[in-house]
């Protein structure tokens, strides 16, 4: 129904917490879901604004953090501002480009292509390496991989470490720190 279509556009485009419930019927927010996307849609207003924003997400596992701020923020943003450069990595490149395929795969789900303009391209649907047709950018590497000379104006860093003991480790932690530093 045109109207119901309209009404959740409305929703979609005014709220990320609404969005993440829109495009996720098993997306079951609980306080902490709805401090994280009231602190995301934040940011994406001040990135807009021109600012640049540090945030730092510090959660136990298997609280929704990775689905969260790095899935489906990315989409939503994009369904937003489909000319974005978004870069998003993680410890290994394989997890990474798993975020960017399973953000991609939600762009090209029939739902959210009821609720935002924003289309692939589809000569660029790499896993960790894909854009919309309005030249906004998604590229995924892992933590120490070449990201040199690409520009973006949202990068998410998820699980820089695999684990405890590599958070534990000097050399690793500045291996990392110097990664991002450059």
């Amino acid at each position: 129904l045109p109207s119901e279509i309209a009404t959740l556009r409305k929703i979609a485009h005014e709220g990320f917490l609404e969005y993440c419930m829109a495009v996720d019927p098993t997306y079951q927010p609980s306080w902490f879901h709805e401090l994280l996307t009231s602190i995301l849609q934040r940011v994406f207003e001040r990135v807009m604004r021109g600012e640049k924003v540090r945030l730092i997400i510090m959660v136990p596992p298997r609280h929704g953090k990775s689905r969260t701020a790095t899935v489906l923020f990315p989409s939503w943003v994009l369904g937003l501002a489909p000319y974005l450069p978004i870069i998003t990595s993680s410890y290994s490149a394989e997890l990474a480009e798993k975020f960017g395929s399973d953000t991609r795969d939600l762009m090209n789900d029939e739902v959210y292509r009821k609720l935002f303009d924003t289309r692939l391209r589809i000569d660029t649907a790499a896993k960790g390496n894909w854009m919309t047709t309005r030249n906004g950018t998604y590229f995924a590497a892992g933590v120490g991989g070449g990201i040199t000379g690409r520009g973006f104006k949202l990068g998410i860093i998820d699980d820089p470490f695999k684990n405890r003991q590599e958070a534990d480790s000097e050399v690793t932690r500045e291996m990392v720190w110097n990664w991002y530093n450059s």
